[in-house]
């Protein structure tokens, strides 16, 4: 499964809607992914809604940072999980409150941070101290380790 993925609304950081990474997930055999855009949950509705077309498991996620410095991914395990992601994230977003430097425990949520010897990129070989083995990078980034 990929953890890490972005969409055009992640704005600099992803080019694709997110139909256009289930197209392409599905045409590299991908399962699952977990669409995580920066600060953002605009692209989960139409990725839920349009994954079983392309026969896809979707993750939904938010990728969560301090200015440019990544400080975890949150993965919602059911739309329990998906409420608590952003009411985390609102009040960073509407009252410009600071996040807090490590994920929270949460039964309905899942969280990734990088770990602190390597740089992670969507795409690329990455580290992270997470539960279990995954494939790592992006569907809409060709070559890319997964």
């Amino acid at each position: 499964m990929f953890i890490n993925c972005h969409s055009w609304f992640s704005f600099t950081h992803g080019v694709m809607k997110p139909d256009a990474l289930l197209e392409e997930a599905a045409r590299m055999g991908v399962r699952s992914f977990a669409l995580t855009d920066i600060h953002c949950s605009a692209g989960i509705p139409d990725l839920v809604r349009d994954a079983p077309r392309y026969g896809v498991r979707p993750v939904a996620g938010i990728e969560f940072r301090q200015g440019p410095k990544l400080l975890y991914i949150g993965l919602a395990r059911n739309n329990d999980g998906f409420q608590r992601l952003n009411e985390l994230l609102s009040p960073h977003l509407l009252d410009d409150e600071a996040l807090p430097e490590r994920p929270p425990s949460w039964r309905t949520c899942s969280s990734s941070t990088p770990s602190p010897t390597r740089h992670t990129n969507c795409g690329r070989t990455s580290a992270w101290a997470s539960g279990r083995p995954t494939s790592r990078g992006c569907p809409s980034r060709r070559g890319g380790t997964g």
